[in-house]
């Protein structure tokens, strides 16, 4: 009996209603099943006619309407391990696998990609990572450039001894062995070993060194301080020697001051300090072309002493005057011609070897044993030790 049939038979109108819709339900799971099932025997069909691909089988693959009908597309001659790409004219091609360790590299748009080897400088932009280099295979150790064996890679530098390196500090240590000499000196290797000298010692902030040999193999040597005065100070009762050869000068600012050592002549302002009345004369010679010279000296007592020797000069090269003064003024000048002045310059028209003496004031005393010689209104006169004025010539 059918289930509509069953349900006629059933007098009750609700419930012969209810057993209708669950009737229905029954049947629509029934088709649902079949249609299921129709789908599994479909799908074993498909997969029991599958075949194994070879190197000449012919591969097909949907690619978005790249076939007919925007079906599937086939690509000839693909092997395995070869990757499926579009060529320039759009048609799907193998693109043949090479060895391991490369990567495929894009041409550019429209261009077809190609396998290689990723450039560092071509293809990386920026800095590469620390990351990305290899790490160390053991602790403490440094990677950089190290013998020409190393072809420009990157190596293992092993740290050297007394060399240590704590996260990204690298230290060092100080060398085995004891320090040679006494406390506060200055140590230097010594045949292999720590030495000291007592005459190269450092305390606190102060090198001292009491002896130094320079070598002559210095080429230009220089003693330069950082910032103010230089002080040489010898001990108490010593001299301070400089030694030059005798080919060699002492300069101080190019000609500020010059000692020549063959010449044994010292120059102020020039670099060739020279007399030109006495030949090889032992020279102080001081020049000044825009200011002129003065050679001066002060204290309680300010002597120009001459020695011993034949003959002492004060000697005028050129023909100018010599002065001489006291109380910041001129009292005589020897002129150029021979001619003397005593408070006065001017010895009158054509004058030779006269001696001109300007007016002067009269003595009131006269020191006994001593006359006075003076001019007074433009008389010359004479007095004498007693008192006694005599005109010599009037005026």
């Amino acid at each position: 009996m059918s289930g509509y049939a069953y349900v006629t038979q059933v007098a009750d109108a609700p419930t012969r209603k209810a057993l209708i819709n669950v009737n229905d339900l029954v049947q629509k799971a029934q088709r649902d099943l079949e249609a299921f099932t129709a789908s599994l025997d479909a799908l074993s069909a498909r997969v029991d006619g599958l075949v194994a691909p070879t190197e000449t089988t012919v591969v097909r693959s949907t690619f978005g309407g790249t076939g007919a009908g925007g079906g599937s597309s086939p690509v000839v001659g693909v092997n395995p391990g070869d990757t499926v790409v579009a060529d320039a004219t759009g048609t799907l091609v193998g693109l043949a696998d090479v060895a391991t360790g490369n990567a495929i590299i894009s041409g550019g748009a429209g261009v077809p990609p190609t396998f290689g080897k990723i450039g560092l400088t071509t293809h990386v932009s920026g800095r590469l990572p620390y990351a990305n280099l290899v790490q160390a295979t053991a602790a403490s150790l440094l990677l950089g450039r190290g013998s020409a064996g190393g072809s420009g890679d990157w190596q293992e530098i092993t740290l050297g001894t007394n060399l240590t390196l704590t996260g990204t500090v690298l230290s060092a240590t100080g060398g085995s062995g004891s320090p040679g000499g006494s406390n506060t000196q200055v140590q230097f290797n010594n045949s292999g070993a720590f030495g000291g000298d007592a005459d190269m010692t450092f305390v606190t902030d102060t090198l001292t060194v009491t002896k130094i040999v320079a070598p002559t193999s210095i080429s230009t040597p220089s003693l330069i301080t950082a910032s103010g005065a230089l002080t040489i100070t010898p001990a108490a009762g010593s001299n301070l020697n400089i030694v030059l050869s005798t080919t060699g000068d002492l300069a101080v600012n190019t000609d500020q001051f010059y000692v020549d050592t063959s010449a044994t002549n010292v120059g102020v302002g020039t670099t060739a300090p020279a007399n030109l009345a006495f030949g090889s004369a032992r020279t102080v010679h001081l020049k000044d072309t825009t200011n002129g010279t003065v050679m001066r000296m002060e204290g309680s007592a300010a002597n120009f002493e001459f020695g011993s020797g034949a003959n002492s000069f004060l000697w005028v090269t050129t023909n100018t005057a010599l002065g001489f003064a006291t109380n910041n003024l001129e009292r005589m000048r020897i002129l150029a011609d021979g001619n003397l002045g005593i408070g006065t310059s001017s010895v009158g028209t054509s004058a030779a070897k006269v001696i001109a003496i300007g007016n002067g004031t009269a003595p009131t005393s006269s020191p006994a044993g001593l006359g006075q010689l003076y001019v007074e209104s433009g008389a010359l006169k004479y007095r004498g030790s007693s008192g006694t004025v005599t005109t010599i010539a009037a005026a």
